[in-house]
């Protein structure tokens, strides 16, 4: 006997052994408890809501429970009339997309190098198989030469495709791809991919070039269907079954009446998880009258931000709305030390958002805060630093880690005993074995068995035997590993997709803040409250970039709306604006606070000491320089304000053209670098990663990464000399991918110079709003006034428009011009001291 078997004794089948795993292994709940059947049980538990309801002495039990059916059968009708309209835009942002991805397939392999969909000549080593990311094998893949990538769609948490490169040359790419993995992390001049098991012996070195392509996956839309059923189950049933029987888990969401704005009867309590903690509701009564005890906890923010928390954690839905600035991530957190330190709610509390780069932030602003996090989902996407707090990582260190590691081992032993082929029907990959047991078999010295051993029928059952209990050991022990790190967790920290993953079965999510609500579609929204969610605060803002849809059926259906904004435009819940924005100098912050949030926005103190940066291509700096006593406007230099220090419109009249379906303007994008080269030269303390380059346009993000790290950057790196270096590190994004980001610098390329007065996306409101708010010390605006003063757009583009606001883009044309602010490139151009 192996010290295996002394130990898990695999030689007999152990009935107390499969009750442990029952006891993990959370099942889901019955037919008839999802749709509340009047069964037996049923009339029990209205019973027992009755008597609880305070409504025994009004009314009898009949009539109770006719009152409940009748609630019941109103709120299914509205349910399933609900998601058939929302399965059918669904279906249409479905088709939408997979026309795009055949027409993917049609493209020549430049094209798609081109549009960043796709890495040429790439070479590849595998790294030793003690580097393996969570169980799978990792190989590296790098430019030929070492060269940098250039621009890119691919990020980290991406599936992506590998095919030999001399295999396809310009042709589209195979149908069945060669292998496919994921996307661990890149950097300029190489990316660490992922395998499954069944590809870890693919020779990836004996390639001569690979192609690498973005792959899809259908796991989206699959959440979303989950989702779109559990909202029809009767969660306050299944939860009172499931306080007598702990397998069941919930499914159904508590606050859906409120999000379809049906009004529960009086059989029904429409109350928040903490209606009945009464020290947070003593707490809640003082702050609504402005009073305070000594014992009061000191929260050190400002009073729409205690505001905020007070409506998060006073109703069971509300809606924060958090213009840029304005401090979302730290109400947050600070919201859920309350919760824990001074209120003593025990439950984990799910903070969730649309993208991994939010979740990140409320992971990092609850780490910050002393919570104890655990962030889960796509490992591949977690922010660095925050490795340490993702469950698989919490996962290595707990006591019963090696004992799990030693499982695995064992089975992998067995499999390669048995011959297990990663491609036969008896086998199958590893990955899906560590589906089959609930945690990922580290395959440590695992390789397919080209000769299996030898064995006679009963050592080959005796065989099947031992692994078939070697995977129930195993998923007991991962279960056991992981509802103990997740159930003494402070908050749990997932995307809104994931929060619905196997790791999370074990655990129900009756409170959720979702962060980033306003970019999520309404569907989005719903899958992490399908967990028996009866608290939910939503933080958004409506007035920055909304959901993205890319069937034009699909928007005008609705889906483009956020389930945040929705119920903000129908005051379906209450609802607090925070007002006190910390980014960014009060000059760059006035239009948009003026344009887009009616003068709500305050300025927080420090924002008037916000330094300014040098550049000659300020009015202030370009008058000094040319020595001039009268500005363009007529005002003397002296008299020049601070908004002449913190924003500049530099207008030119270098024309557009098209590119394929998007836009791009070489003058323009000329013109962007001519600025970057001045901010690093006169700002000597300025890094690269400080500066950022917005534009609505990819074809023009394409030619300013060409311009910074291509094969046209090296006139200006010629100008910088020691501080050519920094232009490698400037970010480029559309605006679409600059939400939630600030620099020190910001250059909003909007491209459009035409006679027409086309403007396109620029007439987006929500996305000038965006672009005119990412900068802390310095804001360039580069475009044509010509063309602002007479912006237009089309009929298609008021359709594909969501926020179509002509006004607001003539109004910015004119408010540059008031306040003096604009310097033609020309002039500037021609001053001697420049580059």
């Amino acid at each position: 006997m192996t010290k295996y078997d002394h130990v898990w004794d695999l030689n007999r089948y152990d009935p107390e052994e499969q009750s442990r795993i029952d006891a993990l292994k959370r099942r889901p709940p019955a037919k008839w408890m999802l749709e509340g059947r009047p069964t037996g049980g049923r009339s029990g538990y209205l019973e027992v809501m009755r008597e609880g309801s305070g409504l025994s002495g009004q009314m009898t039990q009949q009539q109770f429970n006719r009152q409940d059916s009748s609630f019941r059968r109103k709120l299914r009708k509205v349910l399933s009339e609900y998601r058939n309209r929302t399965t059918e835009l669904l279906e249409a942002e479905k088709a939408s997309r997979e026309q795009t991805l055949s027409l993917r397939k049609t493209w020549s392999f430049s094209k798609l190098v081109e549009r960043g969909l796709a890495i040429s000549d790439l070479q590849a080593y595998w790294l030793s198989s003690n580097a393996r990311h969570y169980g799978k094998r990792v190989a590296v893949f790098r430019k030929v030469g070492m060269q940098s990538f250039g621009w890119n769609k691919l990020r980290p948490g991406d599936c992506v495709v590998l095919t030999p490169q001399e295999a396809l040359g310009e042709s589209i790419l195979l149908e069945e791809p060669v292998i496919e993995g994921t996307l661990i992390d890149k950097g300029r001049t190489r990316v660490r991919v992922a395998f499954d098991e069944k590809y870890a012996q693919v020779d990836v070195e004996g390639v001569l070039a690979w192609r690498m392509d973005q792959g899809s996956n259908d796991l989206f839309e699959r959440r979303i269907e989950r989702a779109l059923e559990a909202i029809e189950h009767d969660v306050d049933f299944i939860e009172s079954l499931a306080f007598h029987d702990s397998q069941v888990r919930l499914s159904g969401c508590k606050v859906i009446d409120a999000v379809l704005g049906i009004p529960p009867p009086p059989t029904r309590r429409a109350t928040g998880a903490f209606s009945q903690n009464s020290a947070l509701q003593d707490w809640l009564s003082r702050i609504s009258h402005s009073l305070q005890k000594s014992q009061d906890p000191q929260i050190g923010l400002n009073t729409s931000q205690v505001k905020a928390i007070a409506a998060m954690l006073g109703n069971r839905i509300s809606l924060i709305q958090g213009p840029p600035g304005t401090g979302k991530t730290r109400t947050i957190a600070e919201a859920v030390h309350l919760l824990k330190s001074h209120f003593k709610v025990h439950q984990p509390i799910l903070l969730t958002a649309h993208t991994n780069v939010a979740v990140d932030n409320l992971a990092e602003g609850a780490v910050n805060r002393g919570l104890k996090v655990v962030r889960t989902g796509a490992s591949a996407r977690t922010r660095p630093k925050l490795r340490e707090h993702s469950l698989e990582a919490l996962a290595g260190q707990h006591p019963l880690m090696p004992e799990l590691i030693d499982v695995r081992r064992h089975i992998a032993r067995l499999q390669l005993r048995l011959g297990f082929s990663l491609d036969s029907e008896e086998g199958g990959d590893a990955d899906s074995l560590g589906r089959t047991i609930g945690v990922p078999i580290e395959a440590s010295g695992f390789t397919m068995a080209a000769q299996p051993e030898r064995l006679t029928s009963a050592q080959a059952a005796d065989l099947r035997g031992k692994l078939a209990r070697g995977y129930r050991h195993a998923y007991v022990l991962w279960r056991r590993i992981t509802r103990s790190i997740l159930l003494q967790a402070d908050v749990i920290c997932a995307t809104a997709v994931s929060s619905c993953s196997n790791d999370l079965e074990q655990i129900d999510f009756p409170v959720v803040f979702f962060d980033e609500g306003s970019m999520a579609t309404e569907p989005t929204s719903l899958i992490p409250l399908i967990k028996g969610c009866q608290h939910l605060a939503i933080i958004g803002d409506h007035k920055q970039l909304p959901p993205v849809v890319a069937s034009l059926d699909a928007k005008l259906g609705g889906l483009g709306i956020s389930l945040f904004e929705r119920l903000i435009n129908e005051k379906a819940a209450p609802s607090v604006m925070l007002n006190e924005q910390y980014r960014m100098h009060p000059a760059i912050a006035e239009f948009p606070n003026e344009t887009f949030y009616e003068g709500a926005l305050l300025n927080a103190l420090r924002t008037h000491g916000i330094a300014p940066l040098h550049s000659r291509f300020f009015r202030a700096e370009m008058n000094a320089q040319s020595r001039t006593s009268t500005s363009a406007a007529g005002a003397t230099t002296a008299a020049l304000g601070p908004t002449h220090h913190y924003l500049s419109f530099v207008n030119h009249t270098g024309t557009e053209r098209k590119v394929d379906d998007s836009v791009q303007n070489r003058a323009e994008a000329k013109l962007t670098m001519q600025v970057v080269v001045d901010l690093l030269l006169r700002n000597p303390e300025l890094q690269g990663h400080q500066i950022g380059i917005v534009t609505p346009y990819l074809a023009q993000v394409l030619l300013l990464e060409s311009l910074l790290r291509g094969n046209l950057k090296q006139s200006w790196a010629d100008q910088l000399g020691p501080r050519a270096s920094a232009l490698g590190e400037v970010d480029v994004h559309t605006v679409d991918g600059f939400e939630g980001r600030e620099k020190a610098a910001i250059i909003f390329s909007t491209v459009r110079s035409n006679s027409d007065g086309y403007v396109g996306f620029l007439a987006d409101a929500r996305r000038l709003n965006v672009a005119l708010t990412r900068a802390q010390r310095a804001l360039f605006v580069l475009g044509d006034l010509r063309t602002l003063d007479s912006a237009k757009v089309g009929d298609v583009g008021m359709q594909t428009i969501g926020a179509a606001d002509l006004d607001a883009l003539r109004a910015y044309a004119k408010y540059v011009r008031d306040k003096d602010v604009v310097v033609e490139a020309r002039d500037v151009l021609a001053t001697k001291n420049g580059p």
